[in-house]
């Protein structure tokens, strides 16, 4: 890659060339153009313009919100000239190819109407963790809560509300919860609408295939690494309690 070409074997450029292409840690379709711009030629306004377009959303079924679900970070060979329109085509046949018939089964078998569903559940999960471990548990947690019918109550959504305000904030605070925002599950009932971040297929397998838990809490760990999980409100407040203690300490 020179200057942003391909060249051959004799300097000639070559746009019929596959190259490596990466959008991983990416929360929305700025992200997603942003990364993806680097690796294609198309320019990363092109790639924003045409996911943002309600005939895209209609051509594929997504709402606006839903439209990140499409997107499963990997890496993938592509061809470099591809355009914006051609990655998303590209992008909707591996959309397909994952979401095969065993995995309809498992997602319509927990009580998702549809695979967006699962992703945006998926989205929360890893906002939550990045240990692989408590995938499954902290994904049951949330399909516990909403077949009670209780709200998520996920600080990841709220914070997404904010967008890039909170930024470096190390303590999420009772006042930044009531923003109002369809997003916010502290707020509103149900799944939010669309994903608050992309996710890998190891998390949203974790989804479709949960632990066997009963807990409805989840609190954070003294030091910082992991969760500790309750059944029971007065199990919880416990945890917090646990909690709070080591944040003032340290």
């Amino acid at each position: 890659l020179v200057n942003g070409f391909l060249k051959d074997d004799n300097g000639n450029g070559k746009s019929e060339v596959k190259v490596n292409v990466d959008f991983n840690r990416c929360k929305n379709i700025q992200d997603i153009a942003s990364n993806i711009s680097k690796c294609i030629l198309a320019d990363s306004s092109e790639i924003v313009s045409y996911l943002s377009d309600e005939k895209t959303h209609v051509f594929y079924g997504f709402t606006a919100e839903q439209m990140p679900a499409l997107f499963l970070p990997q890496r993938y060979l592509m061809y470099f000239d591809t355009d914006a329109k051609s990655f998303t085509s590209f992008m909707a046949e591996e959309y397909k190819k994952f979401w095969n018939e065993d995995r309809i089964k498992k997602m319509k078998r927990i009580g998702f109407n549809s695979p967006t569903e699962a992703v945006t559940i998926a989205s929360i999960v890893y906002s939550e963790s990045k240990i692989k471990n408590e995938w499954p548990i902290i994904a049951k947690l949330y399909i516990n809560r909403i077949n009670k019918g209780m709200r998520l109550q996920s600080d990841p959504t709220f914070k997404f509300c904010w967008g890039d305000k909170l930024n470096g904030v190390e303590r999420l605070l009772n006042k930044h919860k009531e923003i109002d925002c369809p997003y916010n599950t502290y707020k509103y009932s149900g799944i939010p609408p669309g994903p608050i971040c992309l996710v890998s297929k190891d998390v949203i397998d974790s989804v479709l295939n949960p632990a066997n838990v009963d807990y409805f809490f989840m609190c954070g760990r003294p030091g910082g690494k992991g969760h500790n999980f309750a059944v029971t409100n007065t199990e919880h407040e416990k945890n917090v309690q646990i909690y709070r203690s080591w944040l003032k300490k340290y």
